[in-house]
């Protein structure tokens, strides 16, 4: 299992743990029962889920990866709640000062689509990554008067420069595709349009030279006048069509002394 799928499973298992699911486990299939109060997350008193993609094509069990139904129904919830754990570093003298650690849900929409779980470790003091990964042991007696929050703010807007850091080839891949296909779909349309205006037109111009009924001709216009309208409405429906939606969403965090 790799390291995100690993961190999706970790903090799903918790997830279900910290709602009370009874959860057992068959061969790498969890049979996950919901409790009462949770069962409208779901639609369901019963999920079989598993983190193994070989497991999910031998089975009915659903599979828990970024951008599965489950694990957006989760975040969802996680979302609502604002959950903000504490924590100690295990794997650190405890002597740095303090850093957060974000989970992101990242998703990257366009005519192909991207999801990811990203951590990070922010320092809460200089606001910059940390550069190893503290393995954190939850604290809950964290002493919050030593923690300086008023660079929150700042601190999240360099977390997303840190992500964008990780995420923008993938951006620029699926924003150079939308766009290429909008300008080909565009173009094809302009054609199109062009065509029949012109030929609306040379029936005006027909009209004209055999000094036929001015209606006639008023009515050709007309014609004319809503295909470019049709063009116009037809072009902001094929940008919003190839248009690319970016989400980095904070669902939970994680303060700690490191």
């Amino acid at each position: 299992m790799d390291e995100i799928n690993s961190l999706i499973k970790n903090f799903v298992m918790e997830y279900f743990e910290k709602i009370g699911c009874n959860i057992k486990n068959s061969d790498g299939v969890y049979l996950v029962a919901i409790p009462v109060d949770y069962r409208q997350i779901f639609n369901s008193e019963n999920l079989h889920v598993t983190f193994e993609p070989e497991v999910s094509k031998i089975t009915s069990a659903e599979l828990i990866i970024p951008g599965s139904i489950i694990l957006q129904k989760i975040l969802m919830n996680c979302k609502s709640k604002s959950p903000i754990t504490t924590a100690f570093a295990v794997n650190s003298d405890g002597n740095n000062g303090y850093a957060v650690r974000l989970f992101f849900d990242i998703s990257i929409m366009g005519n192909e689509k991207y999801f990811e779980v990203i951590t990070l470790d922010m320092d809460l003091k200089t606001h910059e990554k940390i550069n190893f990964e503290p393995e954190l042991e939850i604290f809950e007696k964290l002493d919050f008067a030593q923690i300086d929050s008023s660079g929150i703010s700042k601190l999240f807007f360099k977390s997303i420069e840190e992500i964008r850091k990780i995420t923008n080839k993938i951006e620029e891949k699926i924003f150079q595709k939308n766009n290429k296909l909008l300008d080909e779909m565009e173009k094809n349309l302009s054609l199109n349009n062009s065509k029949k205006i012109e030929d609306l037109q040379q029936i005006c111009s027909n009209s004209q030279s055999n000094g036929e009924d001015l209606k006639n001709f008023d009515l050709m216009m007309d014609k004319i006048k809503i295909l470019r309208e049709q063009h116009e409405n037809a072009k902001n429906l094929l940008k919003i069509k190839y248009g690319v939606i970016v989400n980095y969403d904070l669902f939970a965090a994680t303060i700690f002394k490191y």
